[in-house]
């Protein structure tokens, strides 16, 4: 697995406040550097551009969205096992199925905490790539 000392990570949302969120908290789990992009199509151009170990996408964005950024970078051999997880505030069942089959590492929610988000992340990096889907904060679907 990919440490947070040796690789960046990325956050990918079109709100703000949700990135600096997620950049507090990936810096609790260990990130040293913590990029951001606010749309889909410029985060794709930053992966093309640089090794991340992990990367962190909100569902709703334009142009494309969480899940056509997902399929590329599932798709692109050097970052097809790049851990990326889905930190939405949808909390629909049709979407975490979504997520799984698509090839998304995890799925947690906005809603839940900061504490319970870096629960979340932490979990999902250690399950593995080959362990199940990491359906989190969504015990209620």
């Amino acid at each position: 697995m990919i440490t947070p000392t040796n690789c960046p990570a990325l956050v990918v949302d079109d709100v703000g406040m949700m990135t600096l969120l997620l950049t507090q908290v990936l810096r609790k789990l260990g990130y040293t550097e913590v990029d951001r992009a606010t749309d889909p199509k410029t985060a794709l151009q930053m992966i093309e551009q640089k090794k991340y170990g992990l990367v962190l996408s909100d569902i709703h964005m334009e142009p494309g969205g969480g899940f056509e950024l997902l399929r590329q970078v599932r798709a692109n051999p050097s970052t097809s096992s790049t851990p990326f997880i889905f930190v939405t505030g949808e909390i629909s069942a049709d979407y975490v199925e979504r997520a799984k089959t698509a090839g998304a590492s995890g799925y947690t929610l906005k809603t839940v905490g900061p504490f319970e988000m870096m629960e979340n992340i932490r979990y999902a990096l250690t399950a593995g790539p080959h362990a199940p889907f990491c359906t989190l904060s969504i015990a209620s679907l």
